[in-house]
């Protein structure tokens, strides 16, 4: 995108979605001299057109520099105000990628802006923020915790299971305490999906109880379970299994083992035929 070629998104937090991923591979050198002469353009970019560049440009496999980085952010940081929700979400996902963490004077104002919006962006992005924040090790403030929990919860009849466990997950990296009620009606949304979910989903889940030694029950654990059983040709199965082993271990640490905990060590354990190690 150039500065000609994309307009300013609207105060209102109304925008057009993020570029689709490229599919079409653009050479490295190309990248190179395209990023070379966009730095020197930045201050000229509308505020959409600095968020399409960044997300097309990891979308297209670019790696910039950290000093492009700083000095995209440093002019990012007068546009956020016009940016949308979805804009502000393929920021947050295309840093994240990146794991470029970004420096305060940005980071806060684009918590702020992204706390204010998270209504407006779809379920996709809002697991994507979460995740990506948590990739650039970022602990968010109270504020956005409390409106990421409140949303999570109010979406979470409608989302996968894939997606509710990458919101547990991501709940528990960023260290957001999420209250017993707000497990438990993510952990009752995502019941239904368990059989359908993927290894990697079920792998979240596992760790997300595990790590944080919440208990969901031990009709929930054998759905667990049983959906882990229906991957055992899956490459993916060991790790699945080792992060149920280890959420067991967790759950029976915090002192809430119970009838859940011990059937998912011993019956993935089974599944296995031979210990693993957790790999996070």
């Amino acid at each position: 995108p150039t500065p000609a070629s994309t307009s300013a998104g609207s105060v209102s937090g109304r925008s057009t979605r993020a570029p689709a991923p490229a599919t079409v591979r653009i050479p490295k050198a190309w990248l190179q001299a395209y990023m070379g002469a966009a730095q020197q353009l930045l201050p000229r970019f509308t505020a959409q057109a600095l968020a399409h560049t960044l997300i097309s440009l990891v979308a297209a496999g670019a790696r910039p520099s950290i000093v492009w980085m700083r000095a995209y952010s440093d002019v990012l940081r007068e546009r956020l105000g016009v940016l949308g929700g979805a804009e502000l979400a393929g920021v947050v996902q295309a840093m994240g990628a990146l794991r470029y963490k970004p420096p305060r004077s940005l980071l806060q104002p684009l918590l702020a802006g992204g706390a204010t919006k998270m209504s407006l962006v779809s379920d996709g992005e809002l697991v994507g923020i979460a995740t990506a924040l948590a990739d650039m090790a970022i602990q968010p403030d109270a504020e956005w915790g409390k409106v990421f929990l409140s949303e999570t919860q109010h979406r979470a009849a409608r989302l996968g299971g894939d997606s509710l466990a990458s919101i547990a997950k991501s709940a528990v990296r960023l260290r957001l305490q999420p209250s017993e009620a707000w497990w438990a009606h993510i952990m009752g949304s995502m019941r239904p999906h368990i059989g359908g979910m993927s290894p990697a989903g079920l792998g979240d889940l596992l760790w997300a109880v595990g790590t944080a030694g919440y208990d969901p029950g031990s009709d929930f654990m054998q759905q667990a379970v049983q959906a882990v059983e229906g991957h055992i040709s899956g490459e993916e199965l060991p790790r699945a299994v080792s992060r149920g082993n280890s959420a067991s271990r967790r759950v029976a640490k915090a002192g809430q083992r119970g009838a859940a905990a011990r059937a998912a060590t011993g019956n993935l354990s089974a599944i296995a035929g031979a210990p693993f190690t957790l790999v996070v």
